[in-house]
């Protein structure tokens, strides 16, 4: 096999500058193919956690404020758990909340404000935000400490740090010591932020970008059931963005009937699921299908890239690879030493499409292109290697059996 691979090495090496571009054009393919999949899967992977309420049966809600009886005699009547909320309404067996979390934060005896926001242990075992450090927050209401992710802030908090945040409800204020185990990473999409409605109702409405650069305040994520299960424990009102699916028997009109209803309680919008996810599958299928045409283009550039370099390199090879035969070796030998060239093409734009995509993703590029690793690059990457080696075989096939030794040396 030594022998083999040295003889693809020179191979190589005597059409150093076809194989060079080829390689240039394999590593584009790559670093494009990794671009358009990061774009398609940030757009999946902010659907995909809440799949199945976007496809049931209900509504999704956005309250201004805290969610409240609707008496509003009553001031400080606010809904903080999801039990009650839906003993509100017709037949909903499930929802997934936000809620406003009432606190401050103390640094060097001086009262800093945050935004606090806690989920619903349904929203935080199904969506993890992109973070820069450490880890997303646990569910476990029997952690040592309350934990937290931060956003980027400019008081020095970082993962594994432990702050003071005074936690407020309607009767007293309480001091506690919070553990930051995450930092989110700016810009992030974080479900539970009110903000106007920009755009056609899809997914994208249950979602905030945060930039700790424009809010001016960091904000502090938690577990909803972690702080309740607290003495003392701090107000956490229902707030912002909010799914609620019904049962499949529960009729239009009844959903009409607690879209009314929830209006007096603070919600400010208010859409039906199966509407919000046709929009969001438009959206998502708008994506592709405007990717559809780089894709072709791809295609075509391995195609030519592939049959073009091939063919060049076995014509001129066919000579060594005749003489190859009289001296003992088999045509399907000769083959193998164009698919140890084919090989090393492929792995050496695979290593340099790596350093591309680093540069991409570590330095102030990333600003323009978002990279994201995951499995379906991984896919694509094994696939468009397959497709390039089995095309970059056809041509010396046909070439190397359409003729014999004799043939090739007498010419």
């Amino acid at each position: 096999m030594g022998a083999f691979i040295r003889t693809a090495v020179n191979t190589i090496k005597k059409n150093i500058t076809m194989n060079i571009i080829t390689t240039l054009q394999i590593s584009a393919v790559f670093v494009i193919t990794v671009i358009m999949v990061s774009a398609v899967c940030v757009r999946y992977r902010c659907y995909t956690p809440f799949r199945d309420y976007f496809e049931g049966n209900g509504l999704f809600c956005i309250f201004s404020v805290e969610a409240y009886t609707g008496d509003l005699d009553k001031v400080y009547d606010v809904i903080e758990d999801t039990n009650e909320l839906m003993s509100y309404l017709h037949g909903a067996e499930k929802i997934a909340a936000c809620h406003h979390l009432s606190a401050y934060a103390e640094v060097n005896d001086q009262i800093c404000d945050i935004q606090g926001l806690s989920y619903d242990d349904e929203i935080i075992d199904r969506y993890e935000p992109e973070l820069e450090y450490g880890r997303w927050i646990s569910t476990d209401k029997e952690a040592d400490m309350i934990e937290a992710v931060v956003s980027e802030n400019d008081y020095g908090w970082n993962v594994g740090d432990i702050i003071q945040i005074v936690m407020l409800n309607t009767e007293t204020s309480v001091k506690r010591d919070v553990k930051i185990v995450g930092i989110l990473k700016e810009n992030t999409k974080i479900p539970g932020l009110f903000s106007a409605r920009i755009g056609t109702d899809t997914y994208n409405l249950f979602y905030y970008p945060y930039s700790y650069e424009y809010e001016g305040k960091p904000l502090l994520l938690f577990s909803y059931s972690q702080l309740a299960g607290l003495e003392n424990a701090p107000l956490q009102g229902i707030y912002s963005s909010t799914l609620i699916r019904y049962d499949d028997s529960v009729s239009a009109e009844e959903i009409k009937q607690d879209q009314r209803l929830m209006s007096t309680m603070g919600c400010v919008f208010s859409t039906d699921l199966k509407e919000l996810d046709k929009n969001s599958k438009d959206y998502l299928h708008r994506h592709i299908y405007d990717l559809l045409p780089i894709i072709i283009v791809l295609l075509i550039l391995v195609v030519v890239s592939s049959i073009s370099s091939s063919a060049l390199s076995t014509r001129k090879r066919l000579r060594d690879y005749a003489i190859y035969y009289v001296t003992g070796l088999q045509w399907r030998q000769c083959i193998l030493i164009n698919l140890l060239q084919s090989v090393i093409i492929i792995i050496s734009a695979f290593i340099l499409s790596i350093v591309c995509v680093a540069v991409l993703r570590y330095t102030n590029l990333s600003d323009m292109f978002y990279i994201s690793w995951n499995k379906y690059i991984l896919f694509s990457f094994a696939g468009i290697t397959v497709f390039y080696i089995i095309i970059s075989m056809i041509m010396p096939l046909i070439m190397i059996f359409n003729v014999t030794p004799k043939q090739i040396l007498t010419k």
